[in-house]
């Protein structure tokens, strides 16, 4: 039923081979996320003072980007407590399984659109630049259009109108 698929910024190769022991995940739901302390971590890390650190420190390529639109979506979102199990699913990493079959065995064709300053968050950071990306993925999806546009991690954003334009331009060509 798909037909295509465009992938923007996606993860660093490593991040979809390594595989994340699922019991340190439910370990880590349990212990960290489900109880009191996760309802306090997220309530912290929900204030505008982290959310604009965070996305200067990780998000943006020009950490000036980071305007009150994006923080006001990031605080709306934020908002209801139930929106946290995201979150946590995410920390947790469960998520974090060998999708590296899956992807090279894909079929159809696929667009894969990286920053031109992409890069990892947390101890990913140390070992993944975009050269590296843009080389796992022509490797494992020889097939795939693969580009890169201004920006870091949160593309639609940064340079909304050079991704549209990127995933249009590969449309129009398909």
């Amino acid at each position: 039923m798909v037909r295509a698929l465009v992938a923007i910024r996606p993860p660093a190769g490593l991040v979809l081979k390594q595989e994340f022991p699922q019991r340190r995940a439910r370990w880590l739901w349990r212990l960290l996320f489900g109880g009191l302390i996760g309802n306090l971590f997220y309530r912290y890390a929900r204030r505008r003072r982290f959310l604009d650190a965070f996305s200067r420190k990780n998000l943006f390529a020009q950490p000036e980007a980071v305007d009150q639109e994006w923080l006001e979506m990031l605080n709306q979102g934020s908002r209801a407590m139930d929106t946290r199990w995201a979150v946590y699913s995410f920390l947790a990493r469960f998520w974090r399984r060998d999708w590296e079959p899956l992807l090279t065995g894909l079929k159809i064709p696929a667009q894969i659109t990286f920053g031109t300053k992409a890069t990892g968050i947390g101890s990913s950071k140390n070992w993944d630049d975009l050269n590296e990306r843009l080389s796992t993925y022509k490797e494992q999806l020889p097939n795939a259009s693969i580009s890169t546009i201004p920006g870091r991690n949160v593309l639609p954003y940064e340079s909304t109108e050079e991704c549209v334009n990127s995933v249009r331009e590969w449309l129009a060509a398909l």
